[in-house]
């Protein structure tokens, strides 16, 4: 373990002595406990973490500054007192590893206090406060290089890095060029998977109009990848997908895989029109929808242009002979527009529910887009059936409306979530921003019905909301920062325990 170039940080902030972030502020009826904490430059990502390993939660965050090439990229840590109290300053900063282009947490390295993992070209860093000792720790890419070939010019976004139940141990599993590479946290190969990549140049010409400001601009994606036992041997596979095919690795005895695929299945979704204009959408979700103990797949295909959009989200169990994706075990068609879909255990039982998202979209609604600057959207929720299905017709809908910037079509507020349990019932709970002046809470229940509001608050909720649970209640915490706003604080809401049924 080498110990990280920040050590003169360290001890500068140490000798600081800071002081005492701004004061909560909350009126007798409101359900969380407001304070900033200030964040000069621009706060890229925030998170609760208990990072020194004394219990307490701690705000970490990564904050960008100036532009290239003399952009300054720093991270921030503020350690929670003993009093519940967050320092006006952090105590320790300290540069953001070269080439970091995503992150993800985990109790990587042995010691207390939850780790910091960045995703480079060549390597995995990780970054330890344990015993606010800050300590990095490097493990490399066996064969080279990740999908993160250069440093993400714009933001940091967290990635699944690390995966249970693939091995007795977790493994990296991390998205290449054209493959999957799965390795040990001790730097170990384990397999090489080539699951294909889907590019799109374009080349100025020479001499042209001068349209592009790069030699060469590629629009590059990996598939989608998920895991899953796919033939019924108790061992999980390695399942990946881009809009055109579905590829199977099965996994063998003593955890190999095959560099090539073990079967692969057209997907059979995109016209030759949506092809050739770049429209049209194909996303696959796994999961084991019959618990049979067999993966199954969920496939959302949207086509068409603007005005004449339409999704089909598809449901394949998993039978005797294999994915059939010709063949929809049960399928919904959402016309008129384009919807989403996202699978959550919303009730706590176990078995996820499909949640859609529709966006009519015409002329008229477009027009209405326009004017207002306000987006609406459909959610709808359907219950699993105990055949695997989803119940015929939603178990609940309900209207959002999101307000927007017209200039750069960003949301104004965080985009409505059913992420987070804020009650603590174990049932997940619906929270609206209230285009960024205020938060609303809507509770979830055995019957999945978020029609009654139970809360408002004001508050500024523009950005983006994390979780967690700061000060040790057990109770869910909310953590908002707005990555395209310099000089915005970093917004915490402490819960207060007066939500319930």
């Amino acid at each position: 373990m080498n110990r990280h170039p920040f050590l003169a940080a360290t001890l500068l902030s140490l000798l600081s002595g800071p002081l005492i972030a701004n004061a909560a502020t909350a009126k007798d009826d409101d359900p969380f406990t407001l304070f900033d904490v200030a964040s000069p430059g621009r706060t890229v990502t925030a998170e609760l973490l208990d990072l020194d390993g004394d219990g307490r939660s701690d705000v970490f965050t990564v904050v960008f500054s100036g532009l290239p090439p003399d952009e300054k990229r720093e991270i921030r840590v503020f350690y929670q007192t003993p009093e519940g109290a967050l320092p006006s300053s952090p105590d320790w900063t300290g540069p953001l590893p070269d080439g970091a282009a995503a992150f993800e947490t985990a109790d990587l390295l042995q010691g207390p206090g939850t780790d910091v993992l960045f995703l480079t070209r060549n390597s995995v860093v990780v970054l330890s406060f344990a015993d606010r000792v800050p300590t990095e720790h490097e493990i490399r890419v066996p064969g080279g290089p990740t999908i993160a070939l250069a440093e993400d010019e714009r933001g940091l976004d967290r990635i699944a890095l690390l995966r249970e139940g693939l091995a007795d141990e977790p493994l990296f599993v991390l998205p290449g060029l054209a493959e999957i590479i799965v390795m040990t946290t001790r730097g170990e190969e384990v397999a090489r998977l080539d699951v294909g990549a889907r590019a799109n140049y374009f080349l100025p010409p020479r001499p042209g109009l001068m349209i592009s400001e790069s030699e060469v601009e590629i629009s590059f994606d990996a598939p989608r990848f998920g895991m899953g036992d796919a033939n019924g041997d108790g061992r999980v596979d390695i399942l990946s997908a881009n809009r055109f095919e579905m590829r199977i690795f099965h996994q063998r005895e003593g955890g190999h895989f095959p560099v090539l695929a073990d079967i692969v299945v057209p997907v059979g979704r995109i016209s030759e029109d949506d092809h050739l204009s770049s429209s049209g959408r194909v996303r696959f979700e796994w999961s084991d929808f019959d618990g049979d103990g067999r993966v199954d797949v969920l496939v959302g295909h949207t086509s068409g242009g603007v005005f004449r959009a339409e999704t089909r989200t598809a449901l394949h169990l998993n039978g005797e002979g294999g994915f059939q994706l010709d063949r929809p075990d049960q399928a919904f068609l959402t016309d008129g527009g384009f919807a989403t879909q996202q699978l959550l255990d919303l009730d706590g039982d176990g078995r996820v529910e499909l949640l859609t998202v529709r966006f009519p979209l015409g002329i008229l609604e477009i027009i209405g887009v326009l004017v207002t600057r306000k987006l609406d959207a459909e959610v709808l929720v359907y219950r699993p059936e105990p055949s695997g299905v989803f119940s015929k017709r939603p178990v609940h809908k309900r209207e959002v409306r999101t307000a927007f910037d017209l200039e750069s079509f960003r949301p104004r507020g965080f985009i409505p979530t059913f992420l987070a349990d804020v009650s603590g019932d174990g049932l997940r709970d619906f929270l609206d921003s209230g285009g960024g002046k205020t938060l609303s809470v809507y509770l979830g229940g055995p019957e999945l019905d978020y029609s009654k509001r139970a809360a408002r608050m004001k508050m500024d909720t523009n950005g983006l909301i994390n979780f967690g649970d700061f000060d040790g209640d057990g109770l869910t915490d909310l953590l908002v920062y707005d990555p395209l706003r310099a000089d915005a604080p970093i917004r915490i809401a402490v819960n207060r325990g007066l939500l319930s049924n």
